[in-house]
């Protein structure tokens, strides 16, 4: 069974401006500024870590919509570059866009704590 399509909510190294932007070069259709309710643990570590279960703040980044059929392939990368399900863990959380609010993957920091 394949990966569900969704956008990927991008707030750190893998926003489109981002360092790690590099890993979706044409691979996007396109991008939108977009924000999510979470907790930023830590900006100070080489990436930022963000806990989207807990909502207390708003965080923006950047929602990334995958070209379909290079999505299922961009996932598994994404996975691997983001450590999933280790370090980062991909889950589906409500962004708010432009068009509204839209369901998207986002790397949840997995870790409880930041050093």
């Amino acid at each position: 069974m394949g990966v569900k399509y969704l956008p990927v909510f991008a707030y750190g190294t893998l926003q489109a401006d981002g360092v790690s932007a590099w890993i979706l070069k044409g691979k996007l259709m396109r991008v939108a500024r977009a924000s999510a309710r979470g907790t930023v643990l830590s900006i100070t570590a080489a990436y930022p870590t963000v806990v989207f279960s807990k909502g207390e703040e708003i965080i923006e980044g950047g929602l990334l919509w995958i070209e379909p059929d290079l999505h299922e392939e961009t996932i598994r990368v994404l996975d691997h570059y983001e450590g999933h399900p280790n370090l980062f863990k991909r889950i589906k959380i409500i962004v708010s866009c432009s068009e509204g609010e839209v369901e998207a993957y986002v790397y949840e920091w997995k870790q409880r704590d930041v050093g």
